[in-house]
């Protein structure tokens, strides 16, 4: 009984493991991220808690949004760590409910994230050095940016968005194709993801929305480049004619209001 029971969680174990690294292929953003914990740095306290290391969303089979919450329990004494996976929770609070995928047993535990990858190093009751690594290839590649450039053209695969091999073609292929210039188009959803030239932000009454298209802010005739919120420490809508310091135009170029727009002459 006992060998069919270790089997049976070898198995489990094993699948649910397989069914997590395909899901996570179709992550196309990490969110709540530790505060403190750091890329390639171990997690050493405080001991017996369980700590949110980040939250990963992806794309199911059916096209809808999903999330996983990446829990850790950091080892206490004889107490050793547990990374347990716990998905669709909605705020990421509860560490008890049932795992879609679980390491036990754990004396100490890094993780890293490289850029389309995420890399869990950890080592076992048996001091044995194990290294888990998942592909997240519909996350942004790392580059370097250069000035006036879209912040949102940083794809290495441009118009190409990975769905798990879970998935189901059929009825997958409408929501895969790839969107046309000038389309509507939603981070939220991932379907921004999927602008063969990346994508643009238009401002709206209250709020912003985005279409697909190059994103030419602060050329001679266009639009003016918003700064950004971090570098504006607020949050009001940026026009014109209220703040026209958060906007800006390349060299040479000077900014003209037009109402609540910036153009570029």
């Amino acid at each position: 009984m006992k060998t069919l029971i270790s089997i049976l969680l070898i198995f489990f174990f094993h699948s649910a493991h397989s069914h997590v690294r395909q899901d996570w292929l179709s992550v196309y953003k990490i969110t709540q991220e530790h505060p403190v914990y750091r890329s390639g740095e171990p997690i050493q306290r405080p001991g017996g808690t369980y700590q949110l290391l980040m939250v990963l969303h992806f794309i199911d089979g059916e096209g809808s949004t999903q999330r996983d919450c990446i829990w850790y329990r950091l080892p206490q004494d004889e107490n050793l760590g547990v990374l347990k996976v716990i998905r669709n929770q909605k705020e990421c609070r509860d560490w008890l409910e049932s795992p879609v995928w679980e390491i036990s047993d754990i004396r100490s535990l890094t993780f890293k994230r490289e850029s389309q990858k995420l890399i869990f190093e950890y080592t076992t009751k048996e001091a044995q050095l194990k290294v888990e690594k998942f592909e997240l290839l519909n996350l942004p590649d790392s580059q370097t940016f250069q000035a006036f450039q879209s912040s949102h053209q940083k794809r290495s695969i441009r118009g190409v968005f990975f769905l798990s091999p879970r998935s189901t073609a059929q009825s997958l292929s409408l929501k895969v194709a790839a969107l046309r210039d000038q389309a509507e188009c939603s981070f939220t959803d991932g379907s921004c993801q999927r602008c063969p030239q990346g994508v643009v932000k238009v401002w709206d009454a209250d709020r912003p929305h985005y279409k697909c298209g190059i994103d030419h802010c602060g050329e001679k005739g266009e639009l003016a480049c918003l700064r950004g919120f971090e570098w504006k420490r607020e949050r009001e809508k940026p026009t014109c004619r209220l703040n026209p310091w958060h906007l800006y135009c390349q060299q040479g170029l000077r900014l003209e209001c037009e109402g609540e727009l910036g153009f570029c002459r």
